[in-house]
C-alpha cells in the first residue's frame, strides 16, 4: 500500500471515529435531555397538585402565588427542553399560567376555602398534595428566592392548611352526627378535632381560641363554630352533603 493510500485510509478512519464520537456524544445529550424532562414533568404534576390544594385549603394568597411563581418556573426549564411542535404546547401553559399568577397577584381569581372533607381517604390526599406544596417552598428558600423568614411564614400557611382538614372536617361530621340524634358520637367527633389542636404546636394563635371554642361546642347543642373559624360550612348547604369519617 502507498504511503498516499496509507494517509487517506488512516484519514477516513479518523474522520468515522470523529463521526461515532459525535452520534455518540448527541445521543448522550438527548438521554440527558429526556431525563430532565421526566424530572421536570413529574415536579410540574407534584406542584400543581399542590397549588391546587392551596388554592382551596391556603388562607393566605400570597403562599399560593409563591408556589404558582414556581410553576412558571418551572414550565419555563420544561419549554428549553422541547422541540416544535411541543414546545408549542408548553408555551401555551406557560402563557396561561403567567395570566394566572396575574390575576392571582392581582386579587381577581375569587378563591372559597373549602378544607371540608367527607372521608378520611379525601383528608389524606388533600394533606399529601399540601406536603408537595411545602416541599416547593423549601425548595425556593434553597435557592434563596425566597428568605428564611418568608418561608416560614408560607410553612405555617401550608402547615395550618394540613391541621384544618383534619379539625374541621371532624367538626363537620359532628354536625352531622348531632343532627341525626347521634349526640355520642357527636361528642367524640368534637373532641377529636379539640386533641388535634391540642398535640399541634402550631404557632397560629388562633389554634388556642380553637380549642376553647371546641369546649363550648361539645356543652351547647345548638352550637356551631364561629364563621372565622370555618367559613365554607353553613348548615344550610352541608346539612344533607356531609358524610361520616371513620
Amino acid at each position: 500500500m502507498t504511503t498516499l493510500a496509507l494517509g487517506a485510509l488512516i484519514v477516513i478512519t479518523l474522520a468515522a471515529l470523529a463521526g461515532v464520537n459525535i452520534i455518540n456524544q448527541r445521543q448522550q445529550q438527548l438521554k440527558q435531555l429526556a431525563r430532565r424532562r421526566e424530572q421536570l414533568s413529574l415536579g410540574l404534576e407534584n406542584l400543581e397538585e399542590g397549588l391546587e390544594a392551596c388554592l382551596q385549603t391556603v388562607e393566605n394568597t400570597a403562599t399560593c402565588c409563591e408556589l404558582a411563581r414556581e410553576k412558571c418556573a418551572l414550565l419555563k426549564a420544561l419549554l428549553d427542553t422541547e422541540h416544535p411542535p411541543s414546545n408549542k404546547l408548553v408555551q401555551a401553559r406557560l402563557d396561561k399560567a403567567e395570566t394566572e399568577l396575574q390575576q392571582l397577584s392581582s386579587g381577581l381569581i375569587e378563591r372559597r376555602l373549602d378544607r371540608l372533607c367527607h372521608s378520611d381517604t379525601e383528608i389524606k390526599v388533600q394533606q399529601a398534595k399540601l406536603a408537595n406544596a411545602l416541599r416547593f417552598i423549601h425548595k425556593r428558600q434553597t435557592r434563596e428566592q425566597l428568605t428564611i423568614d418568608q418561608a416560614l411564614e408560607h410553612s405555617n400557611q401550608i402547615e395550618w392548611a394540613r391541621l384544618m382538614i383534619s379539625v374541621l372536617s371532624m367538626v363537620g361530621a359532628g354536625y352531622l352526627a348531632r343532627e341525626n340524634d347521634q349526640q355520642i358520637s357527636a361528642f367524640n367527633y368534637f373532641r377529636k378535632a379539640q386533641e388535634l389542636l391540642q398535640a399541634s404546636q402550631h404557632p397560629d394563635p388562633r389554634r388556642l381560641a380553637l380549642i376553647r371554642e371546641l369546649s363550648e361546642l361539645m356543652q351547647q347543642p345548638g352550637m356551631h363554630l364561629s364563621e372565622e373559624y370555618f367559613p365554607e360550612y353553613t348548615p344550610e348547604e352541608n346539612a344533607q352533603n356531609i358524610e361520616q369519617i371513620l
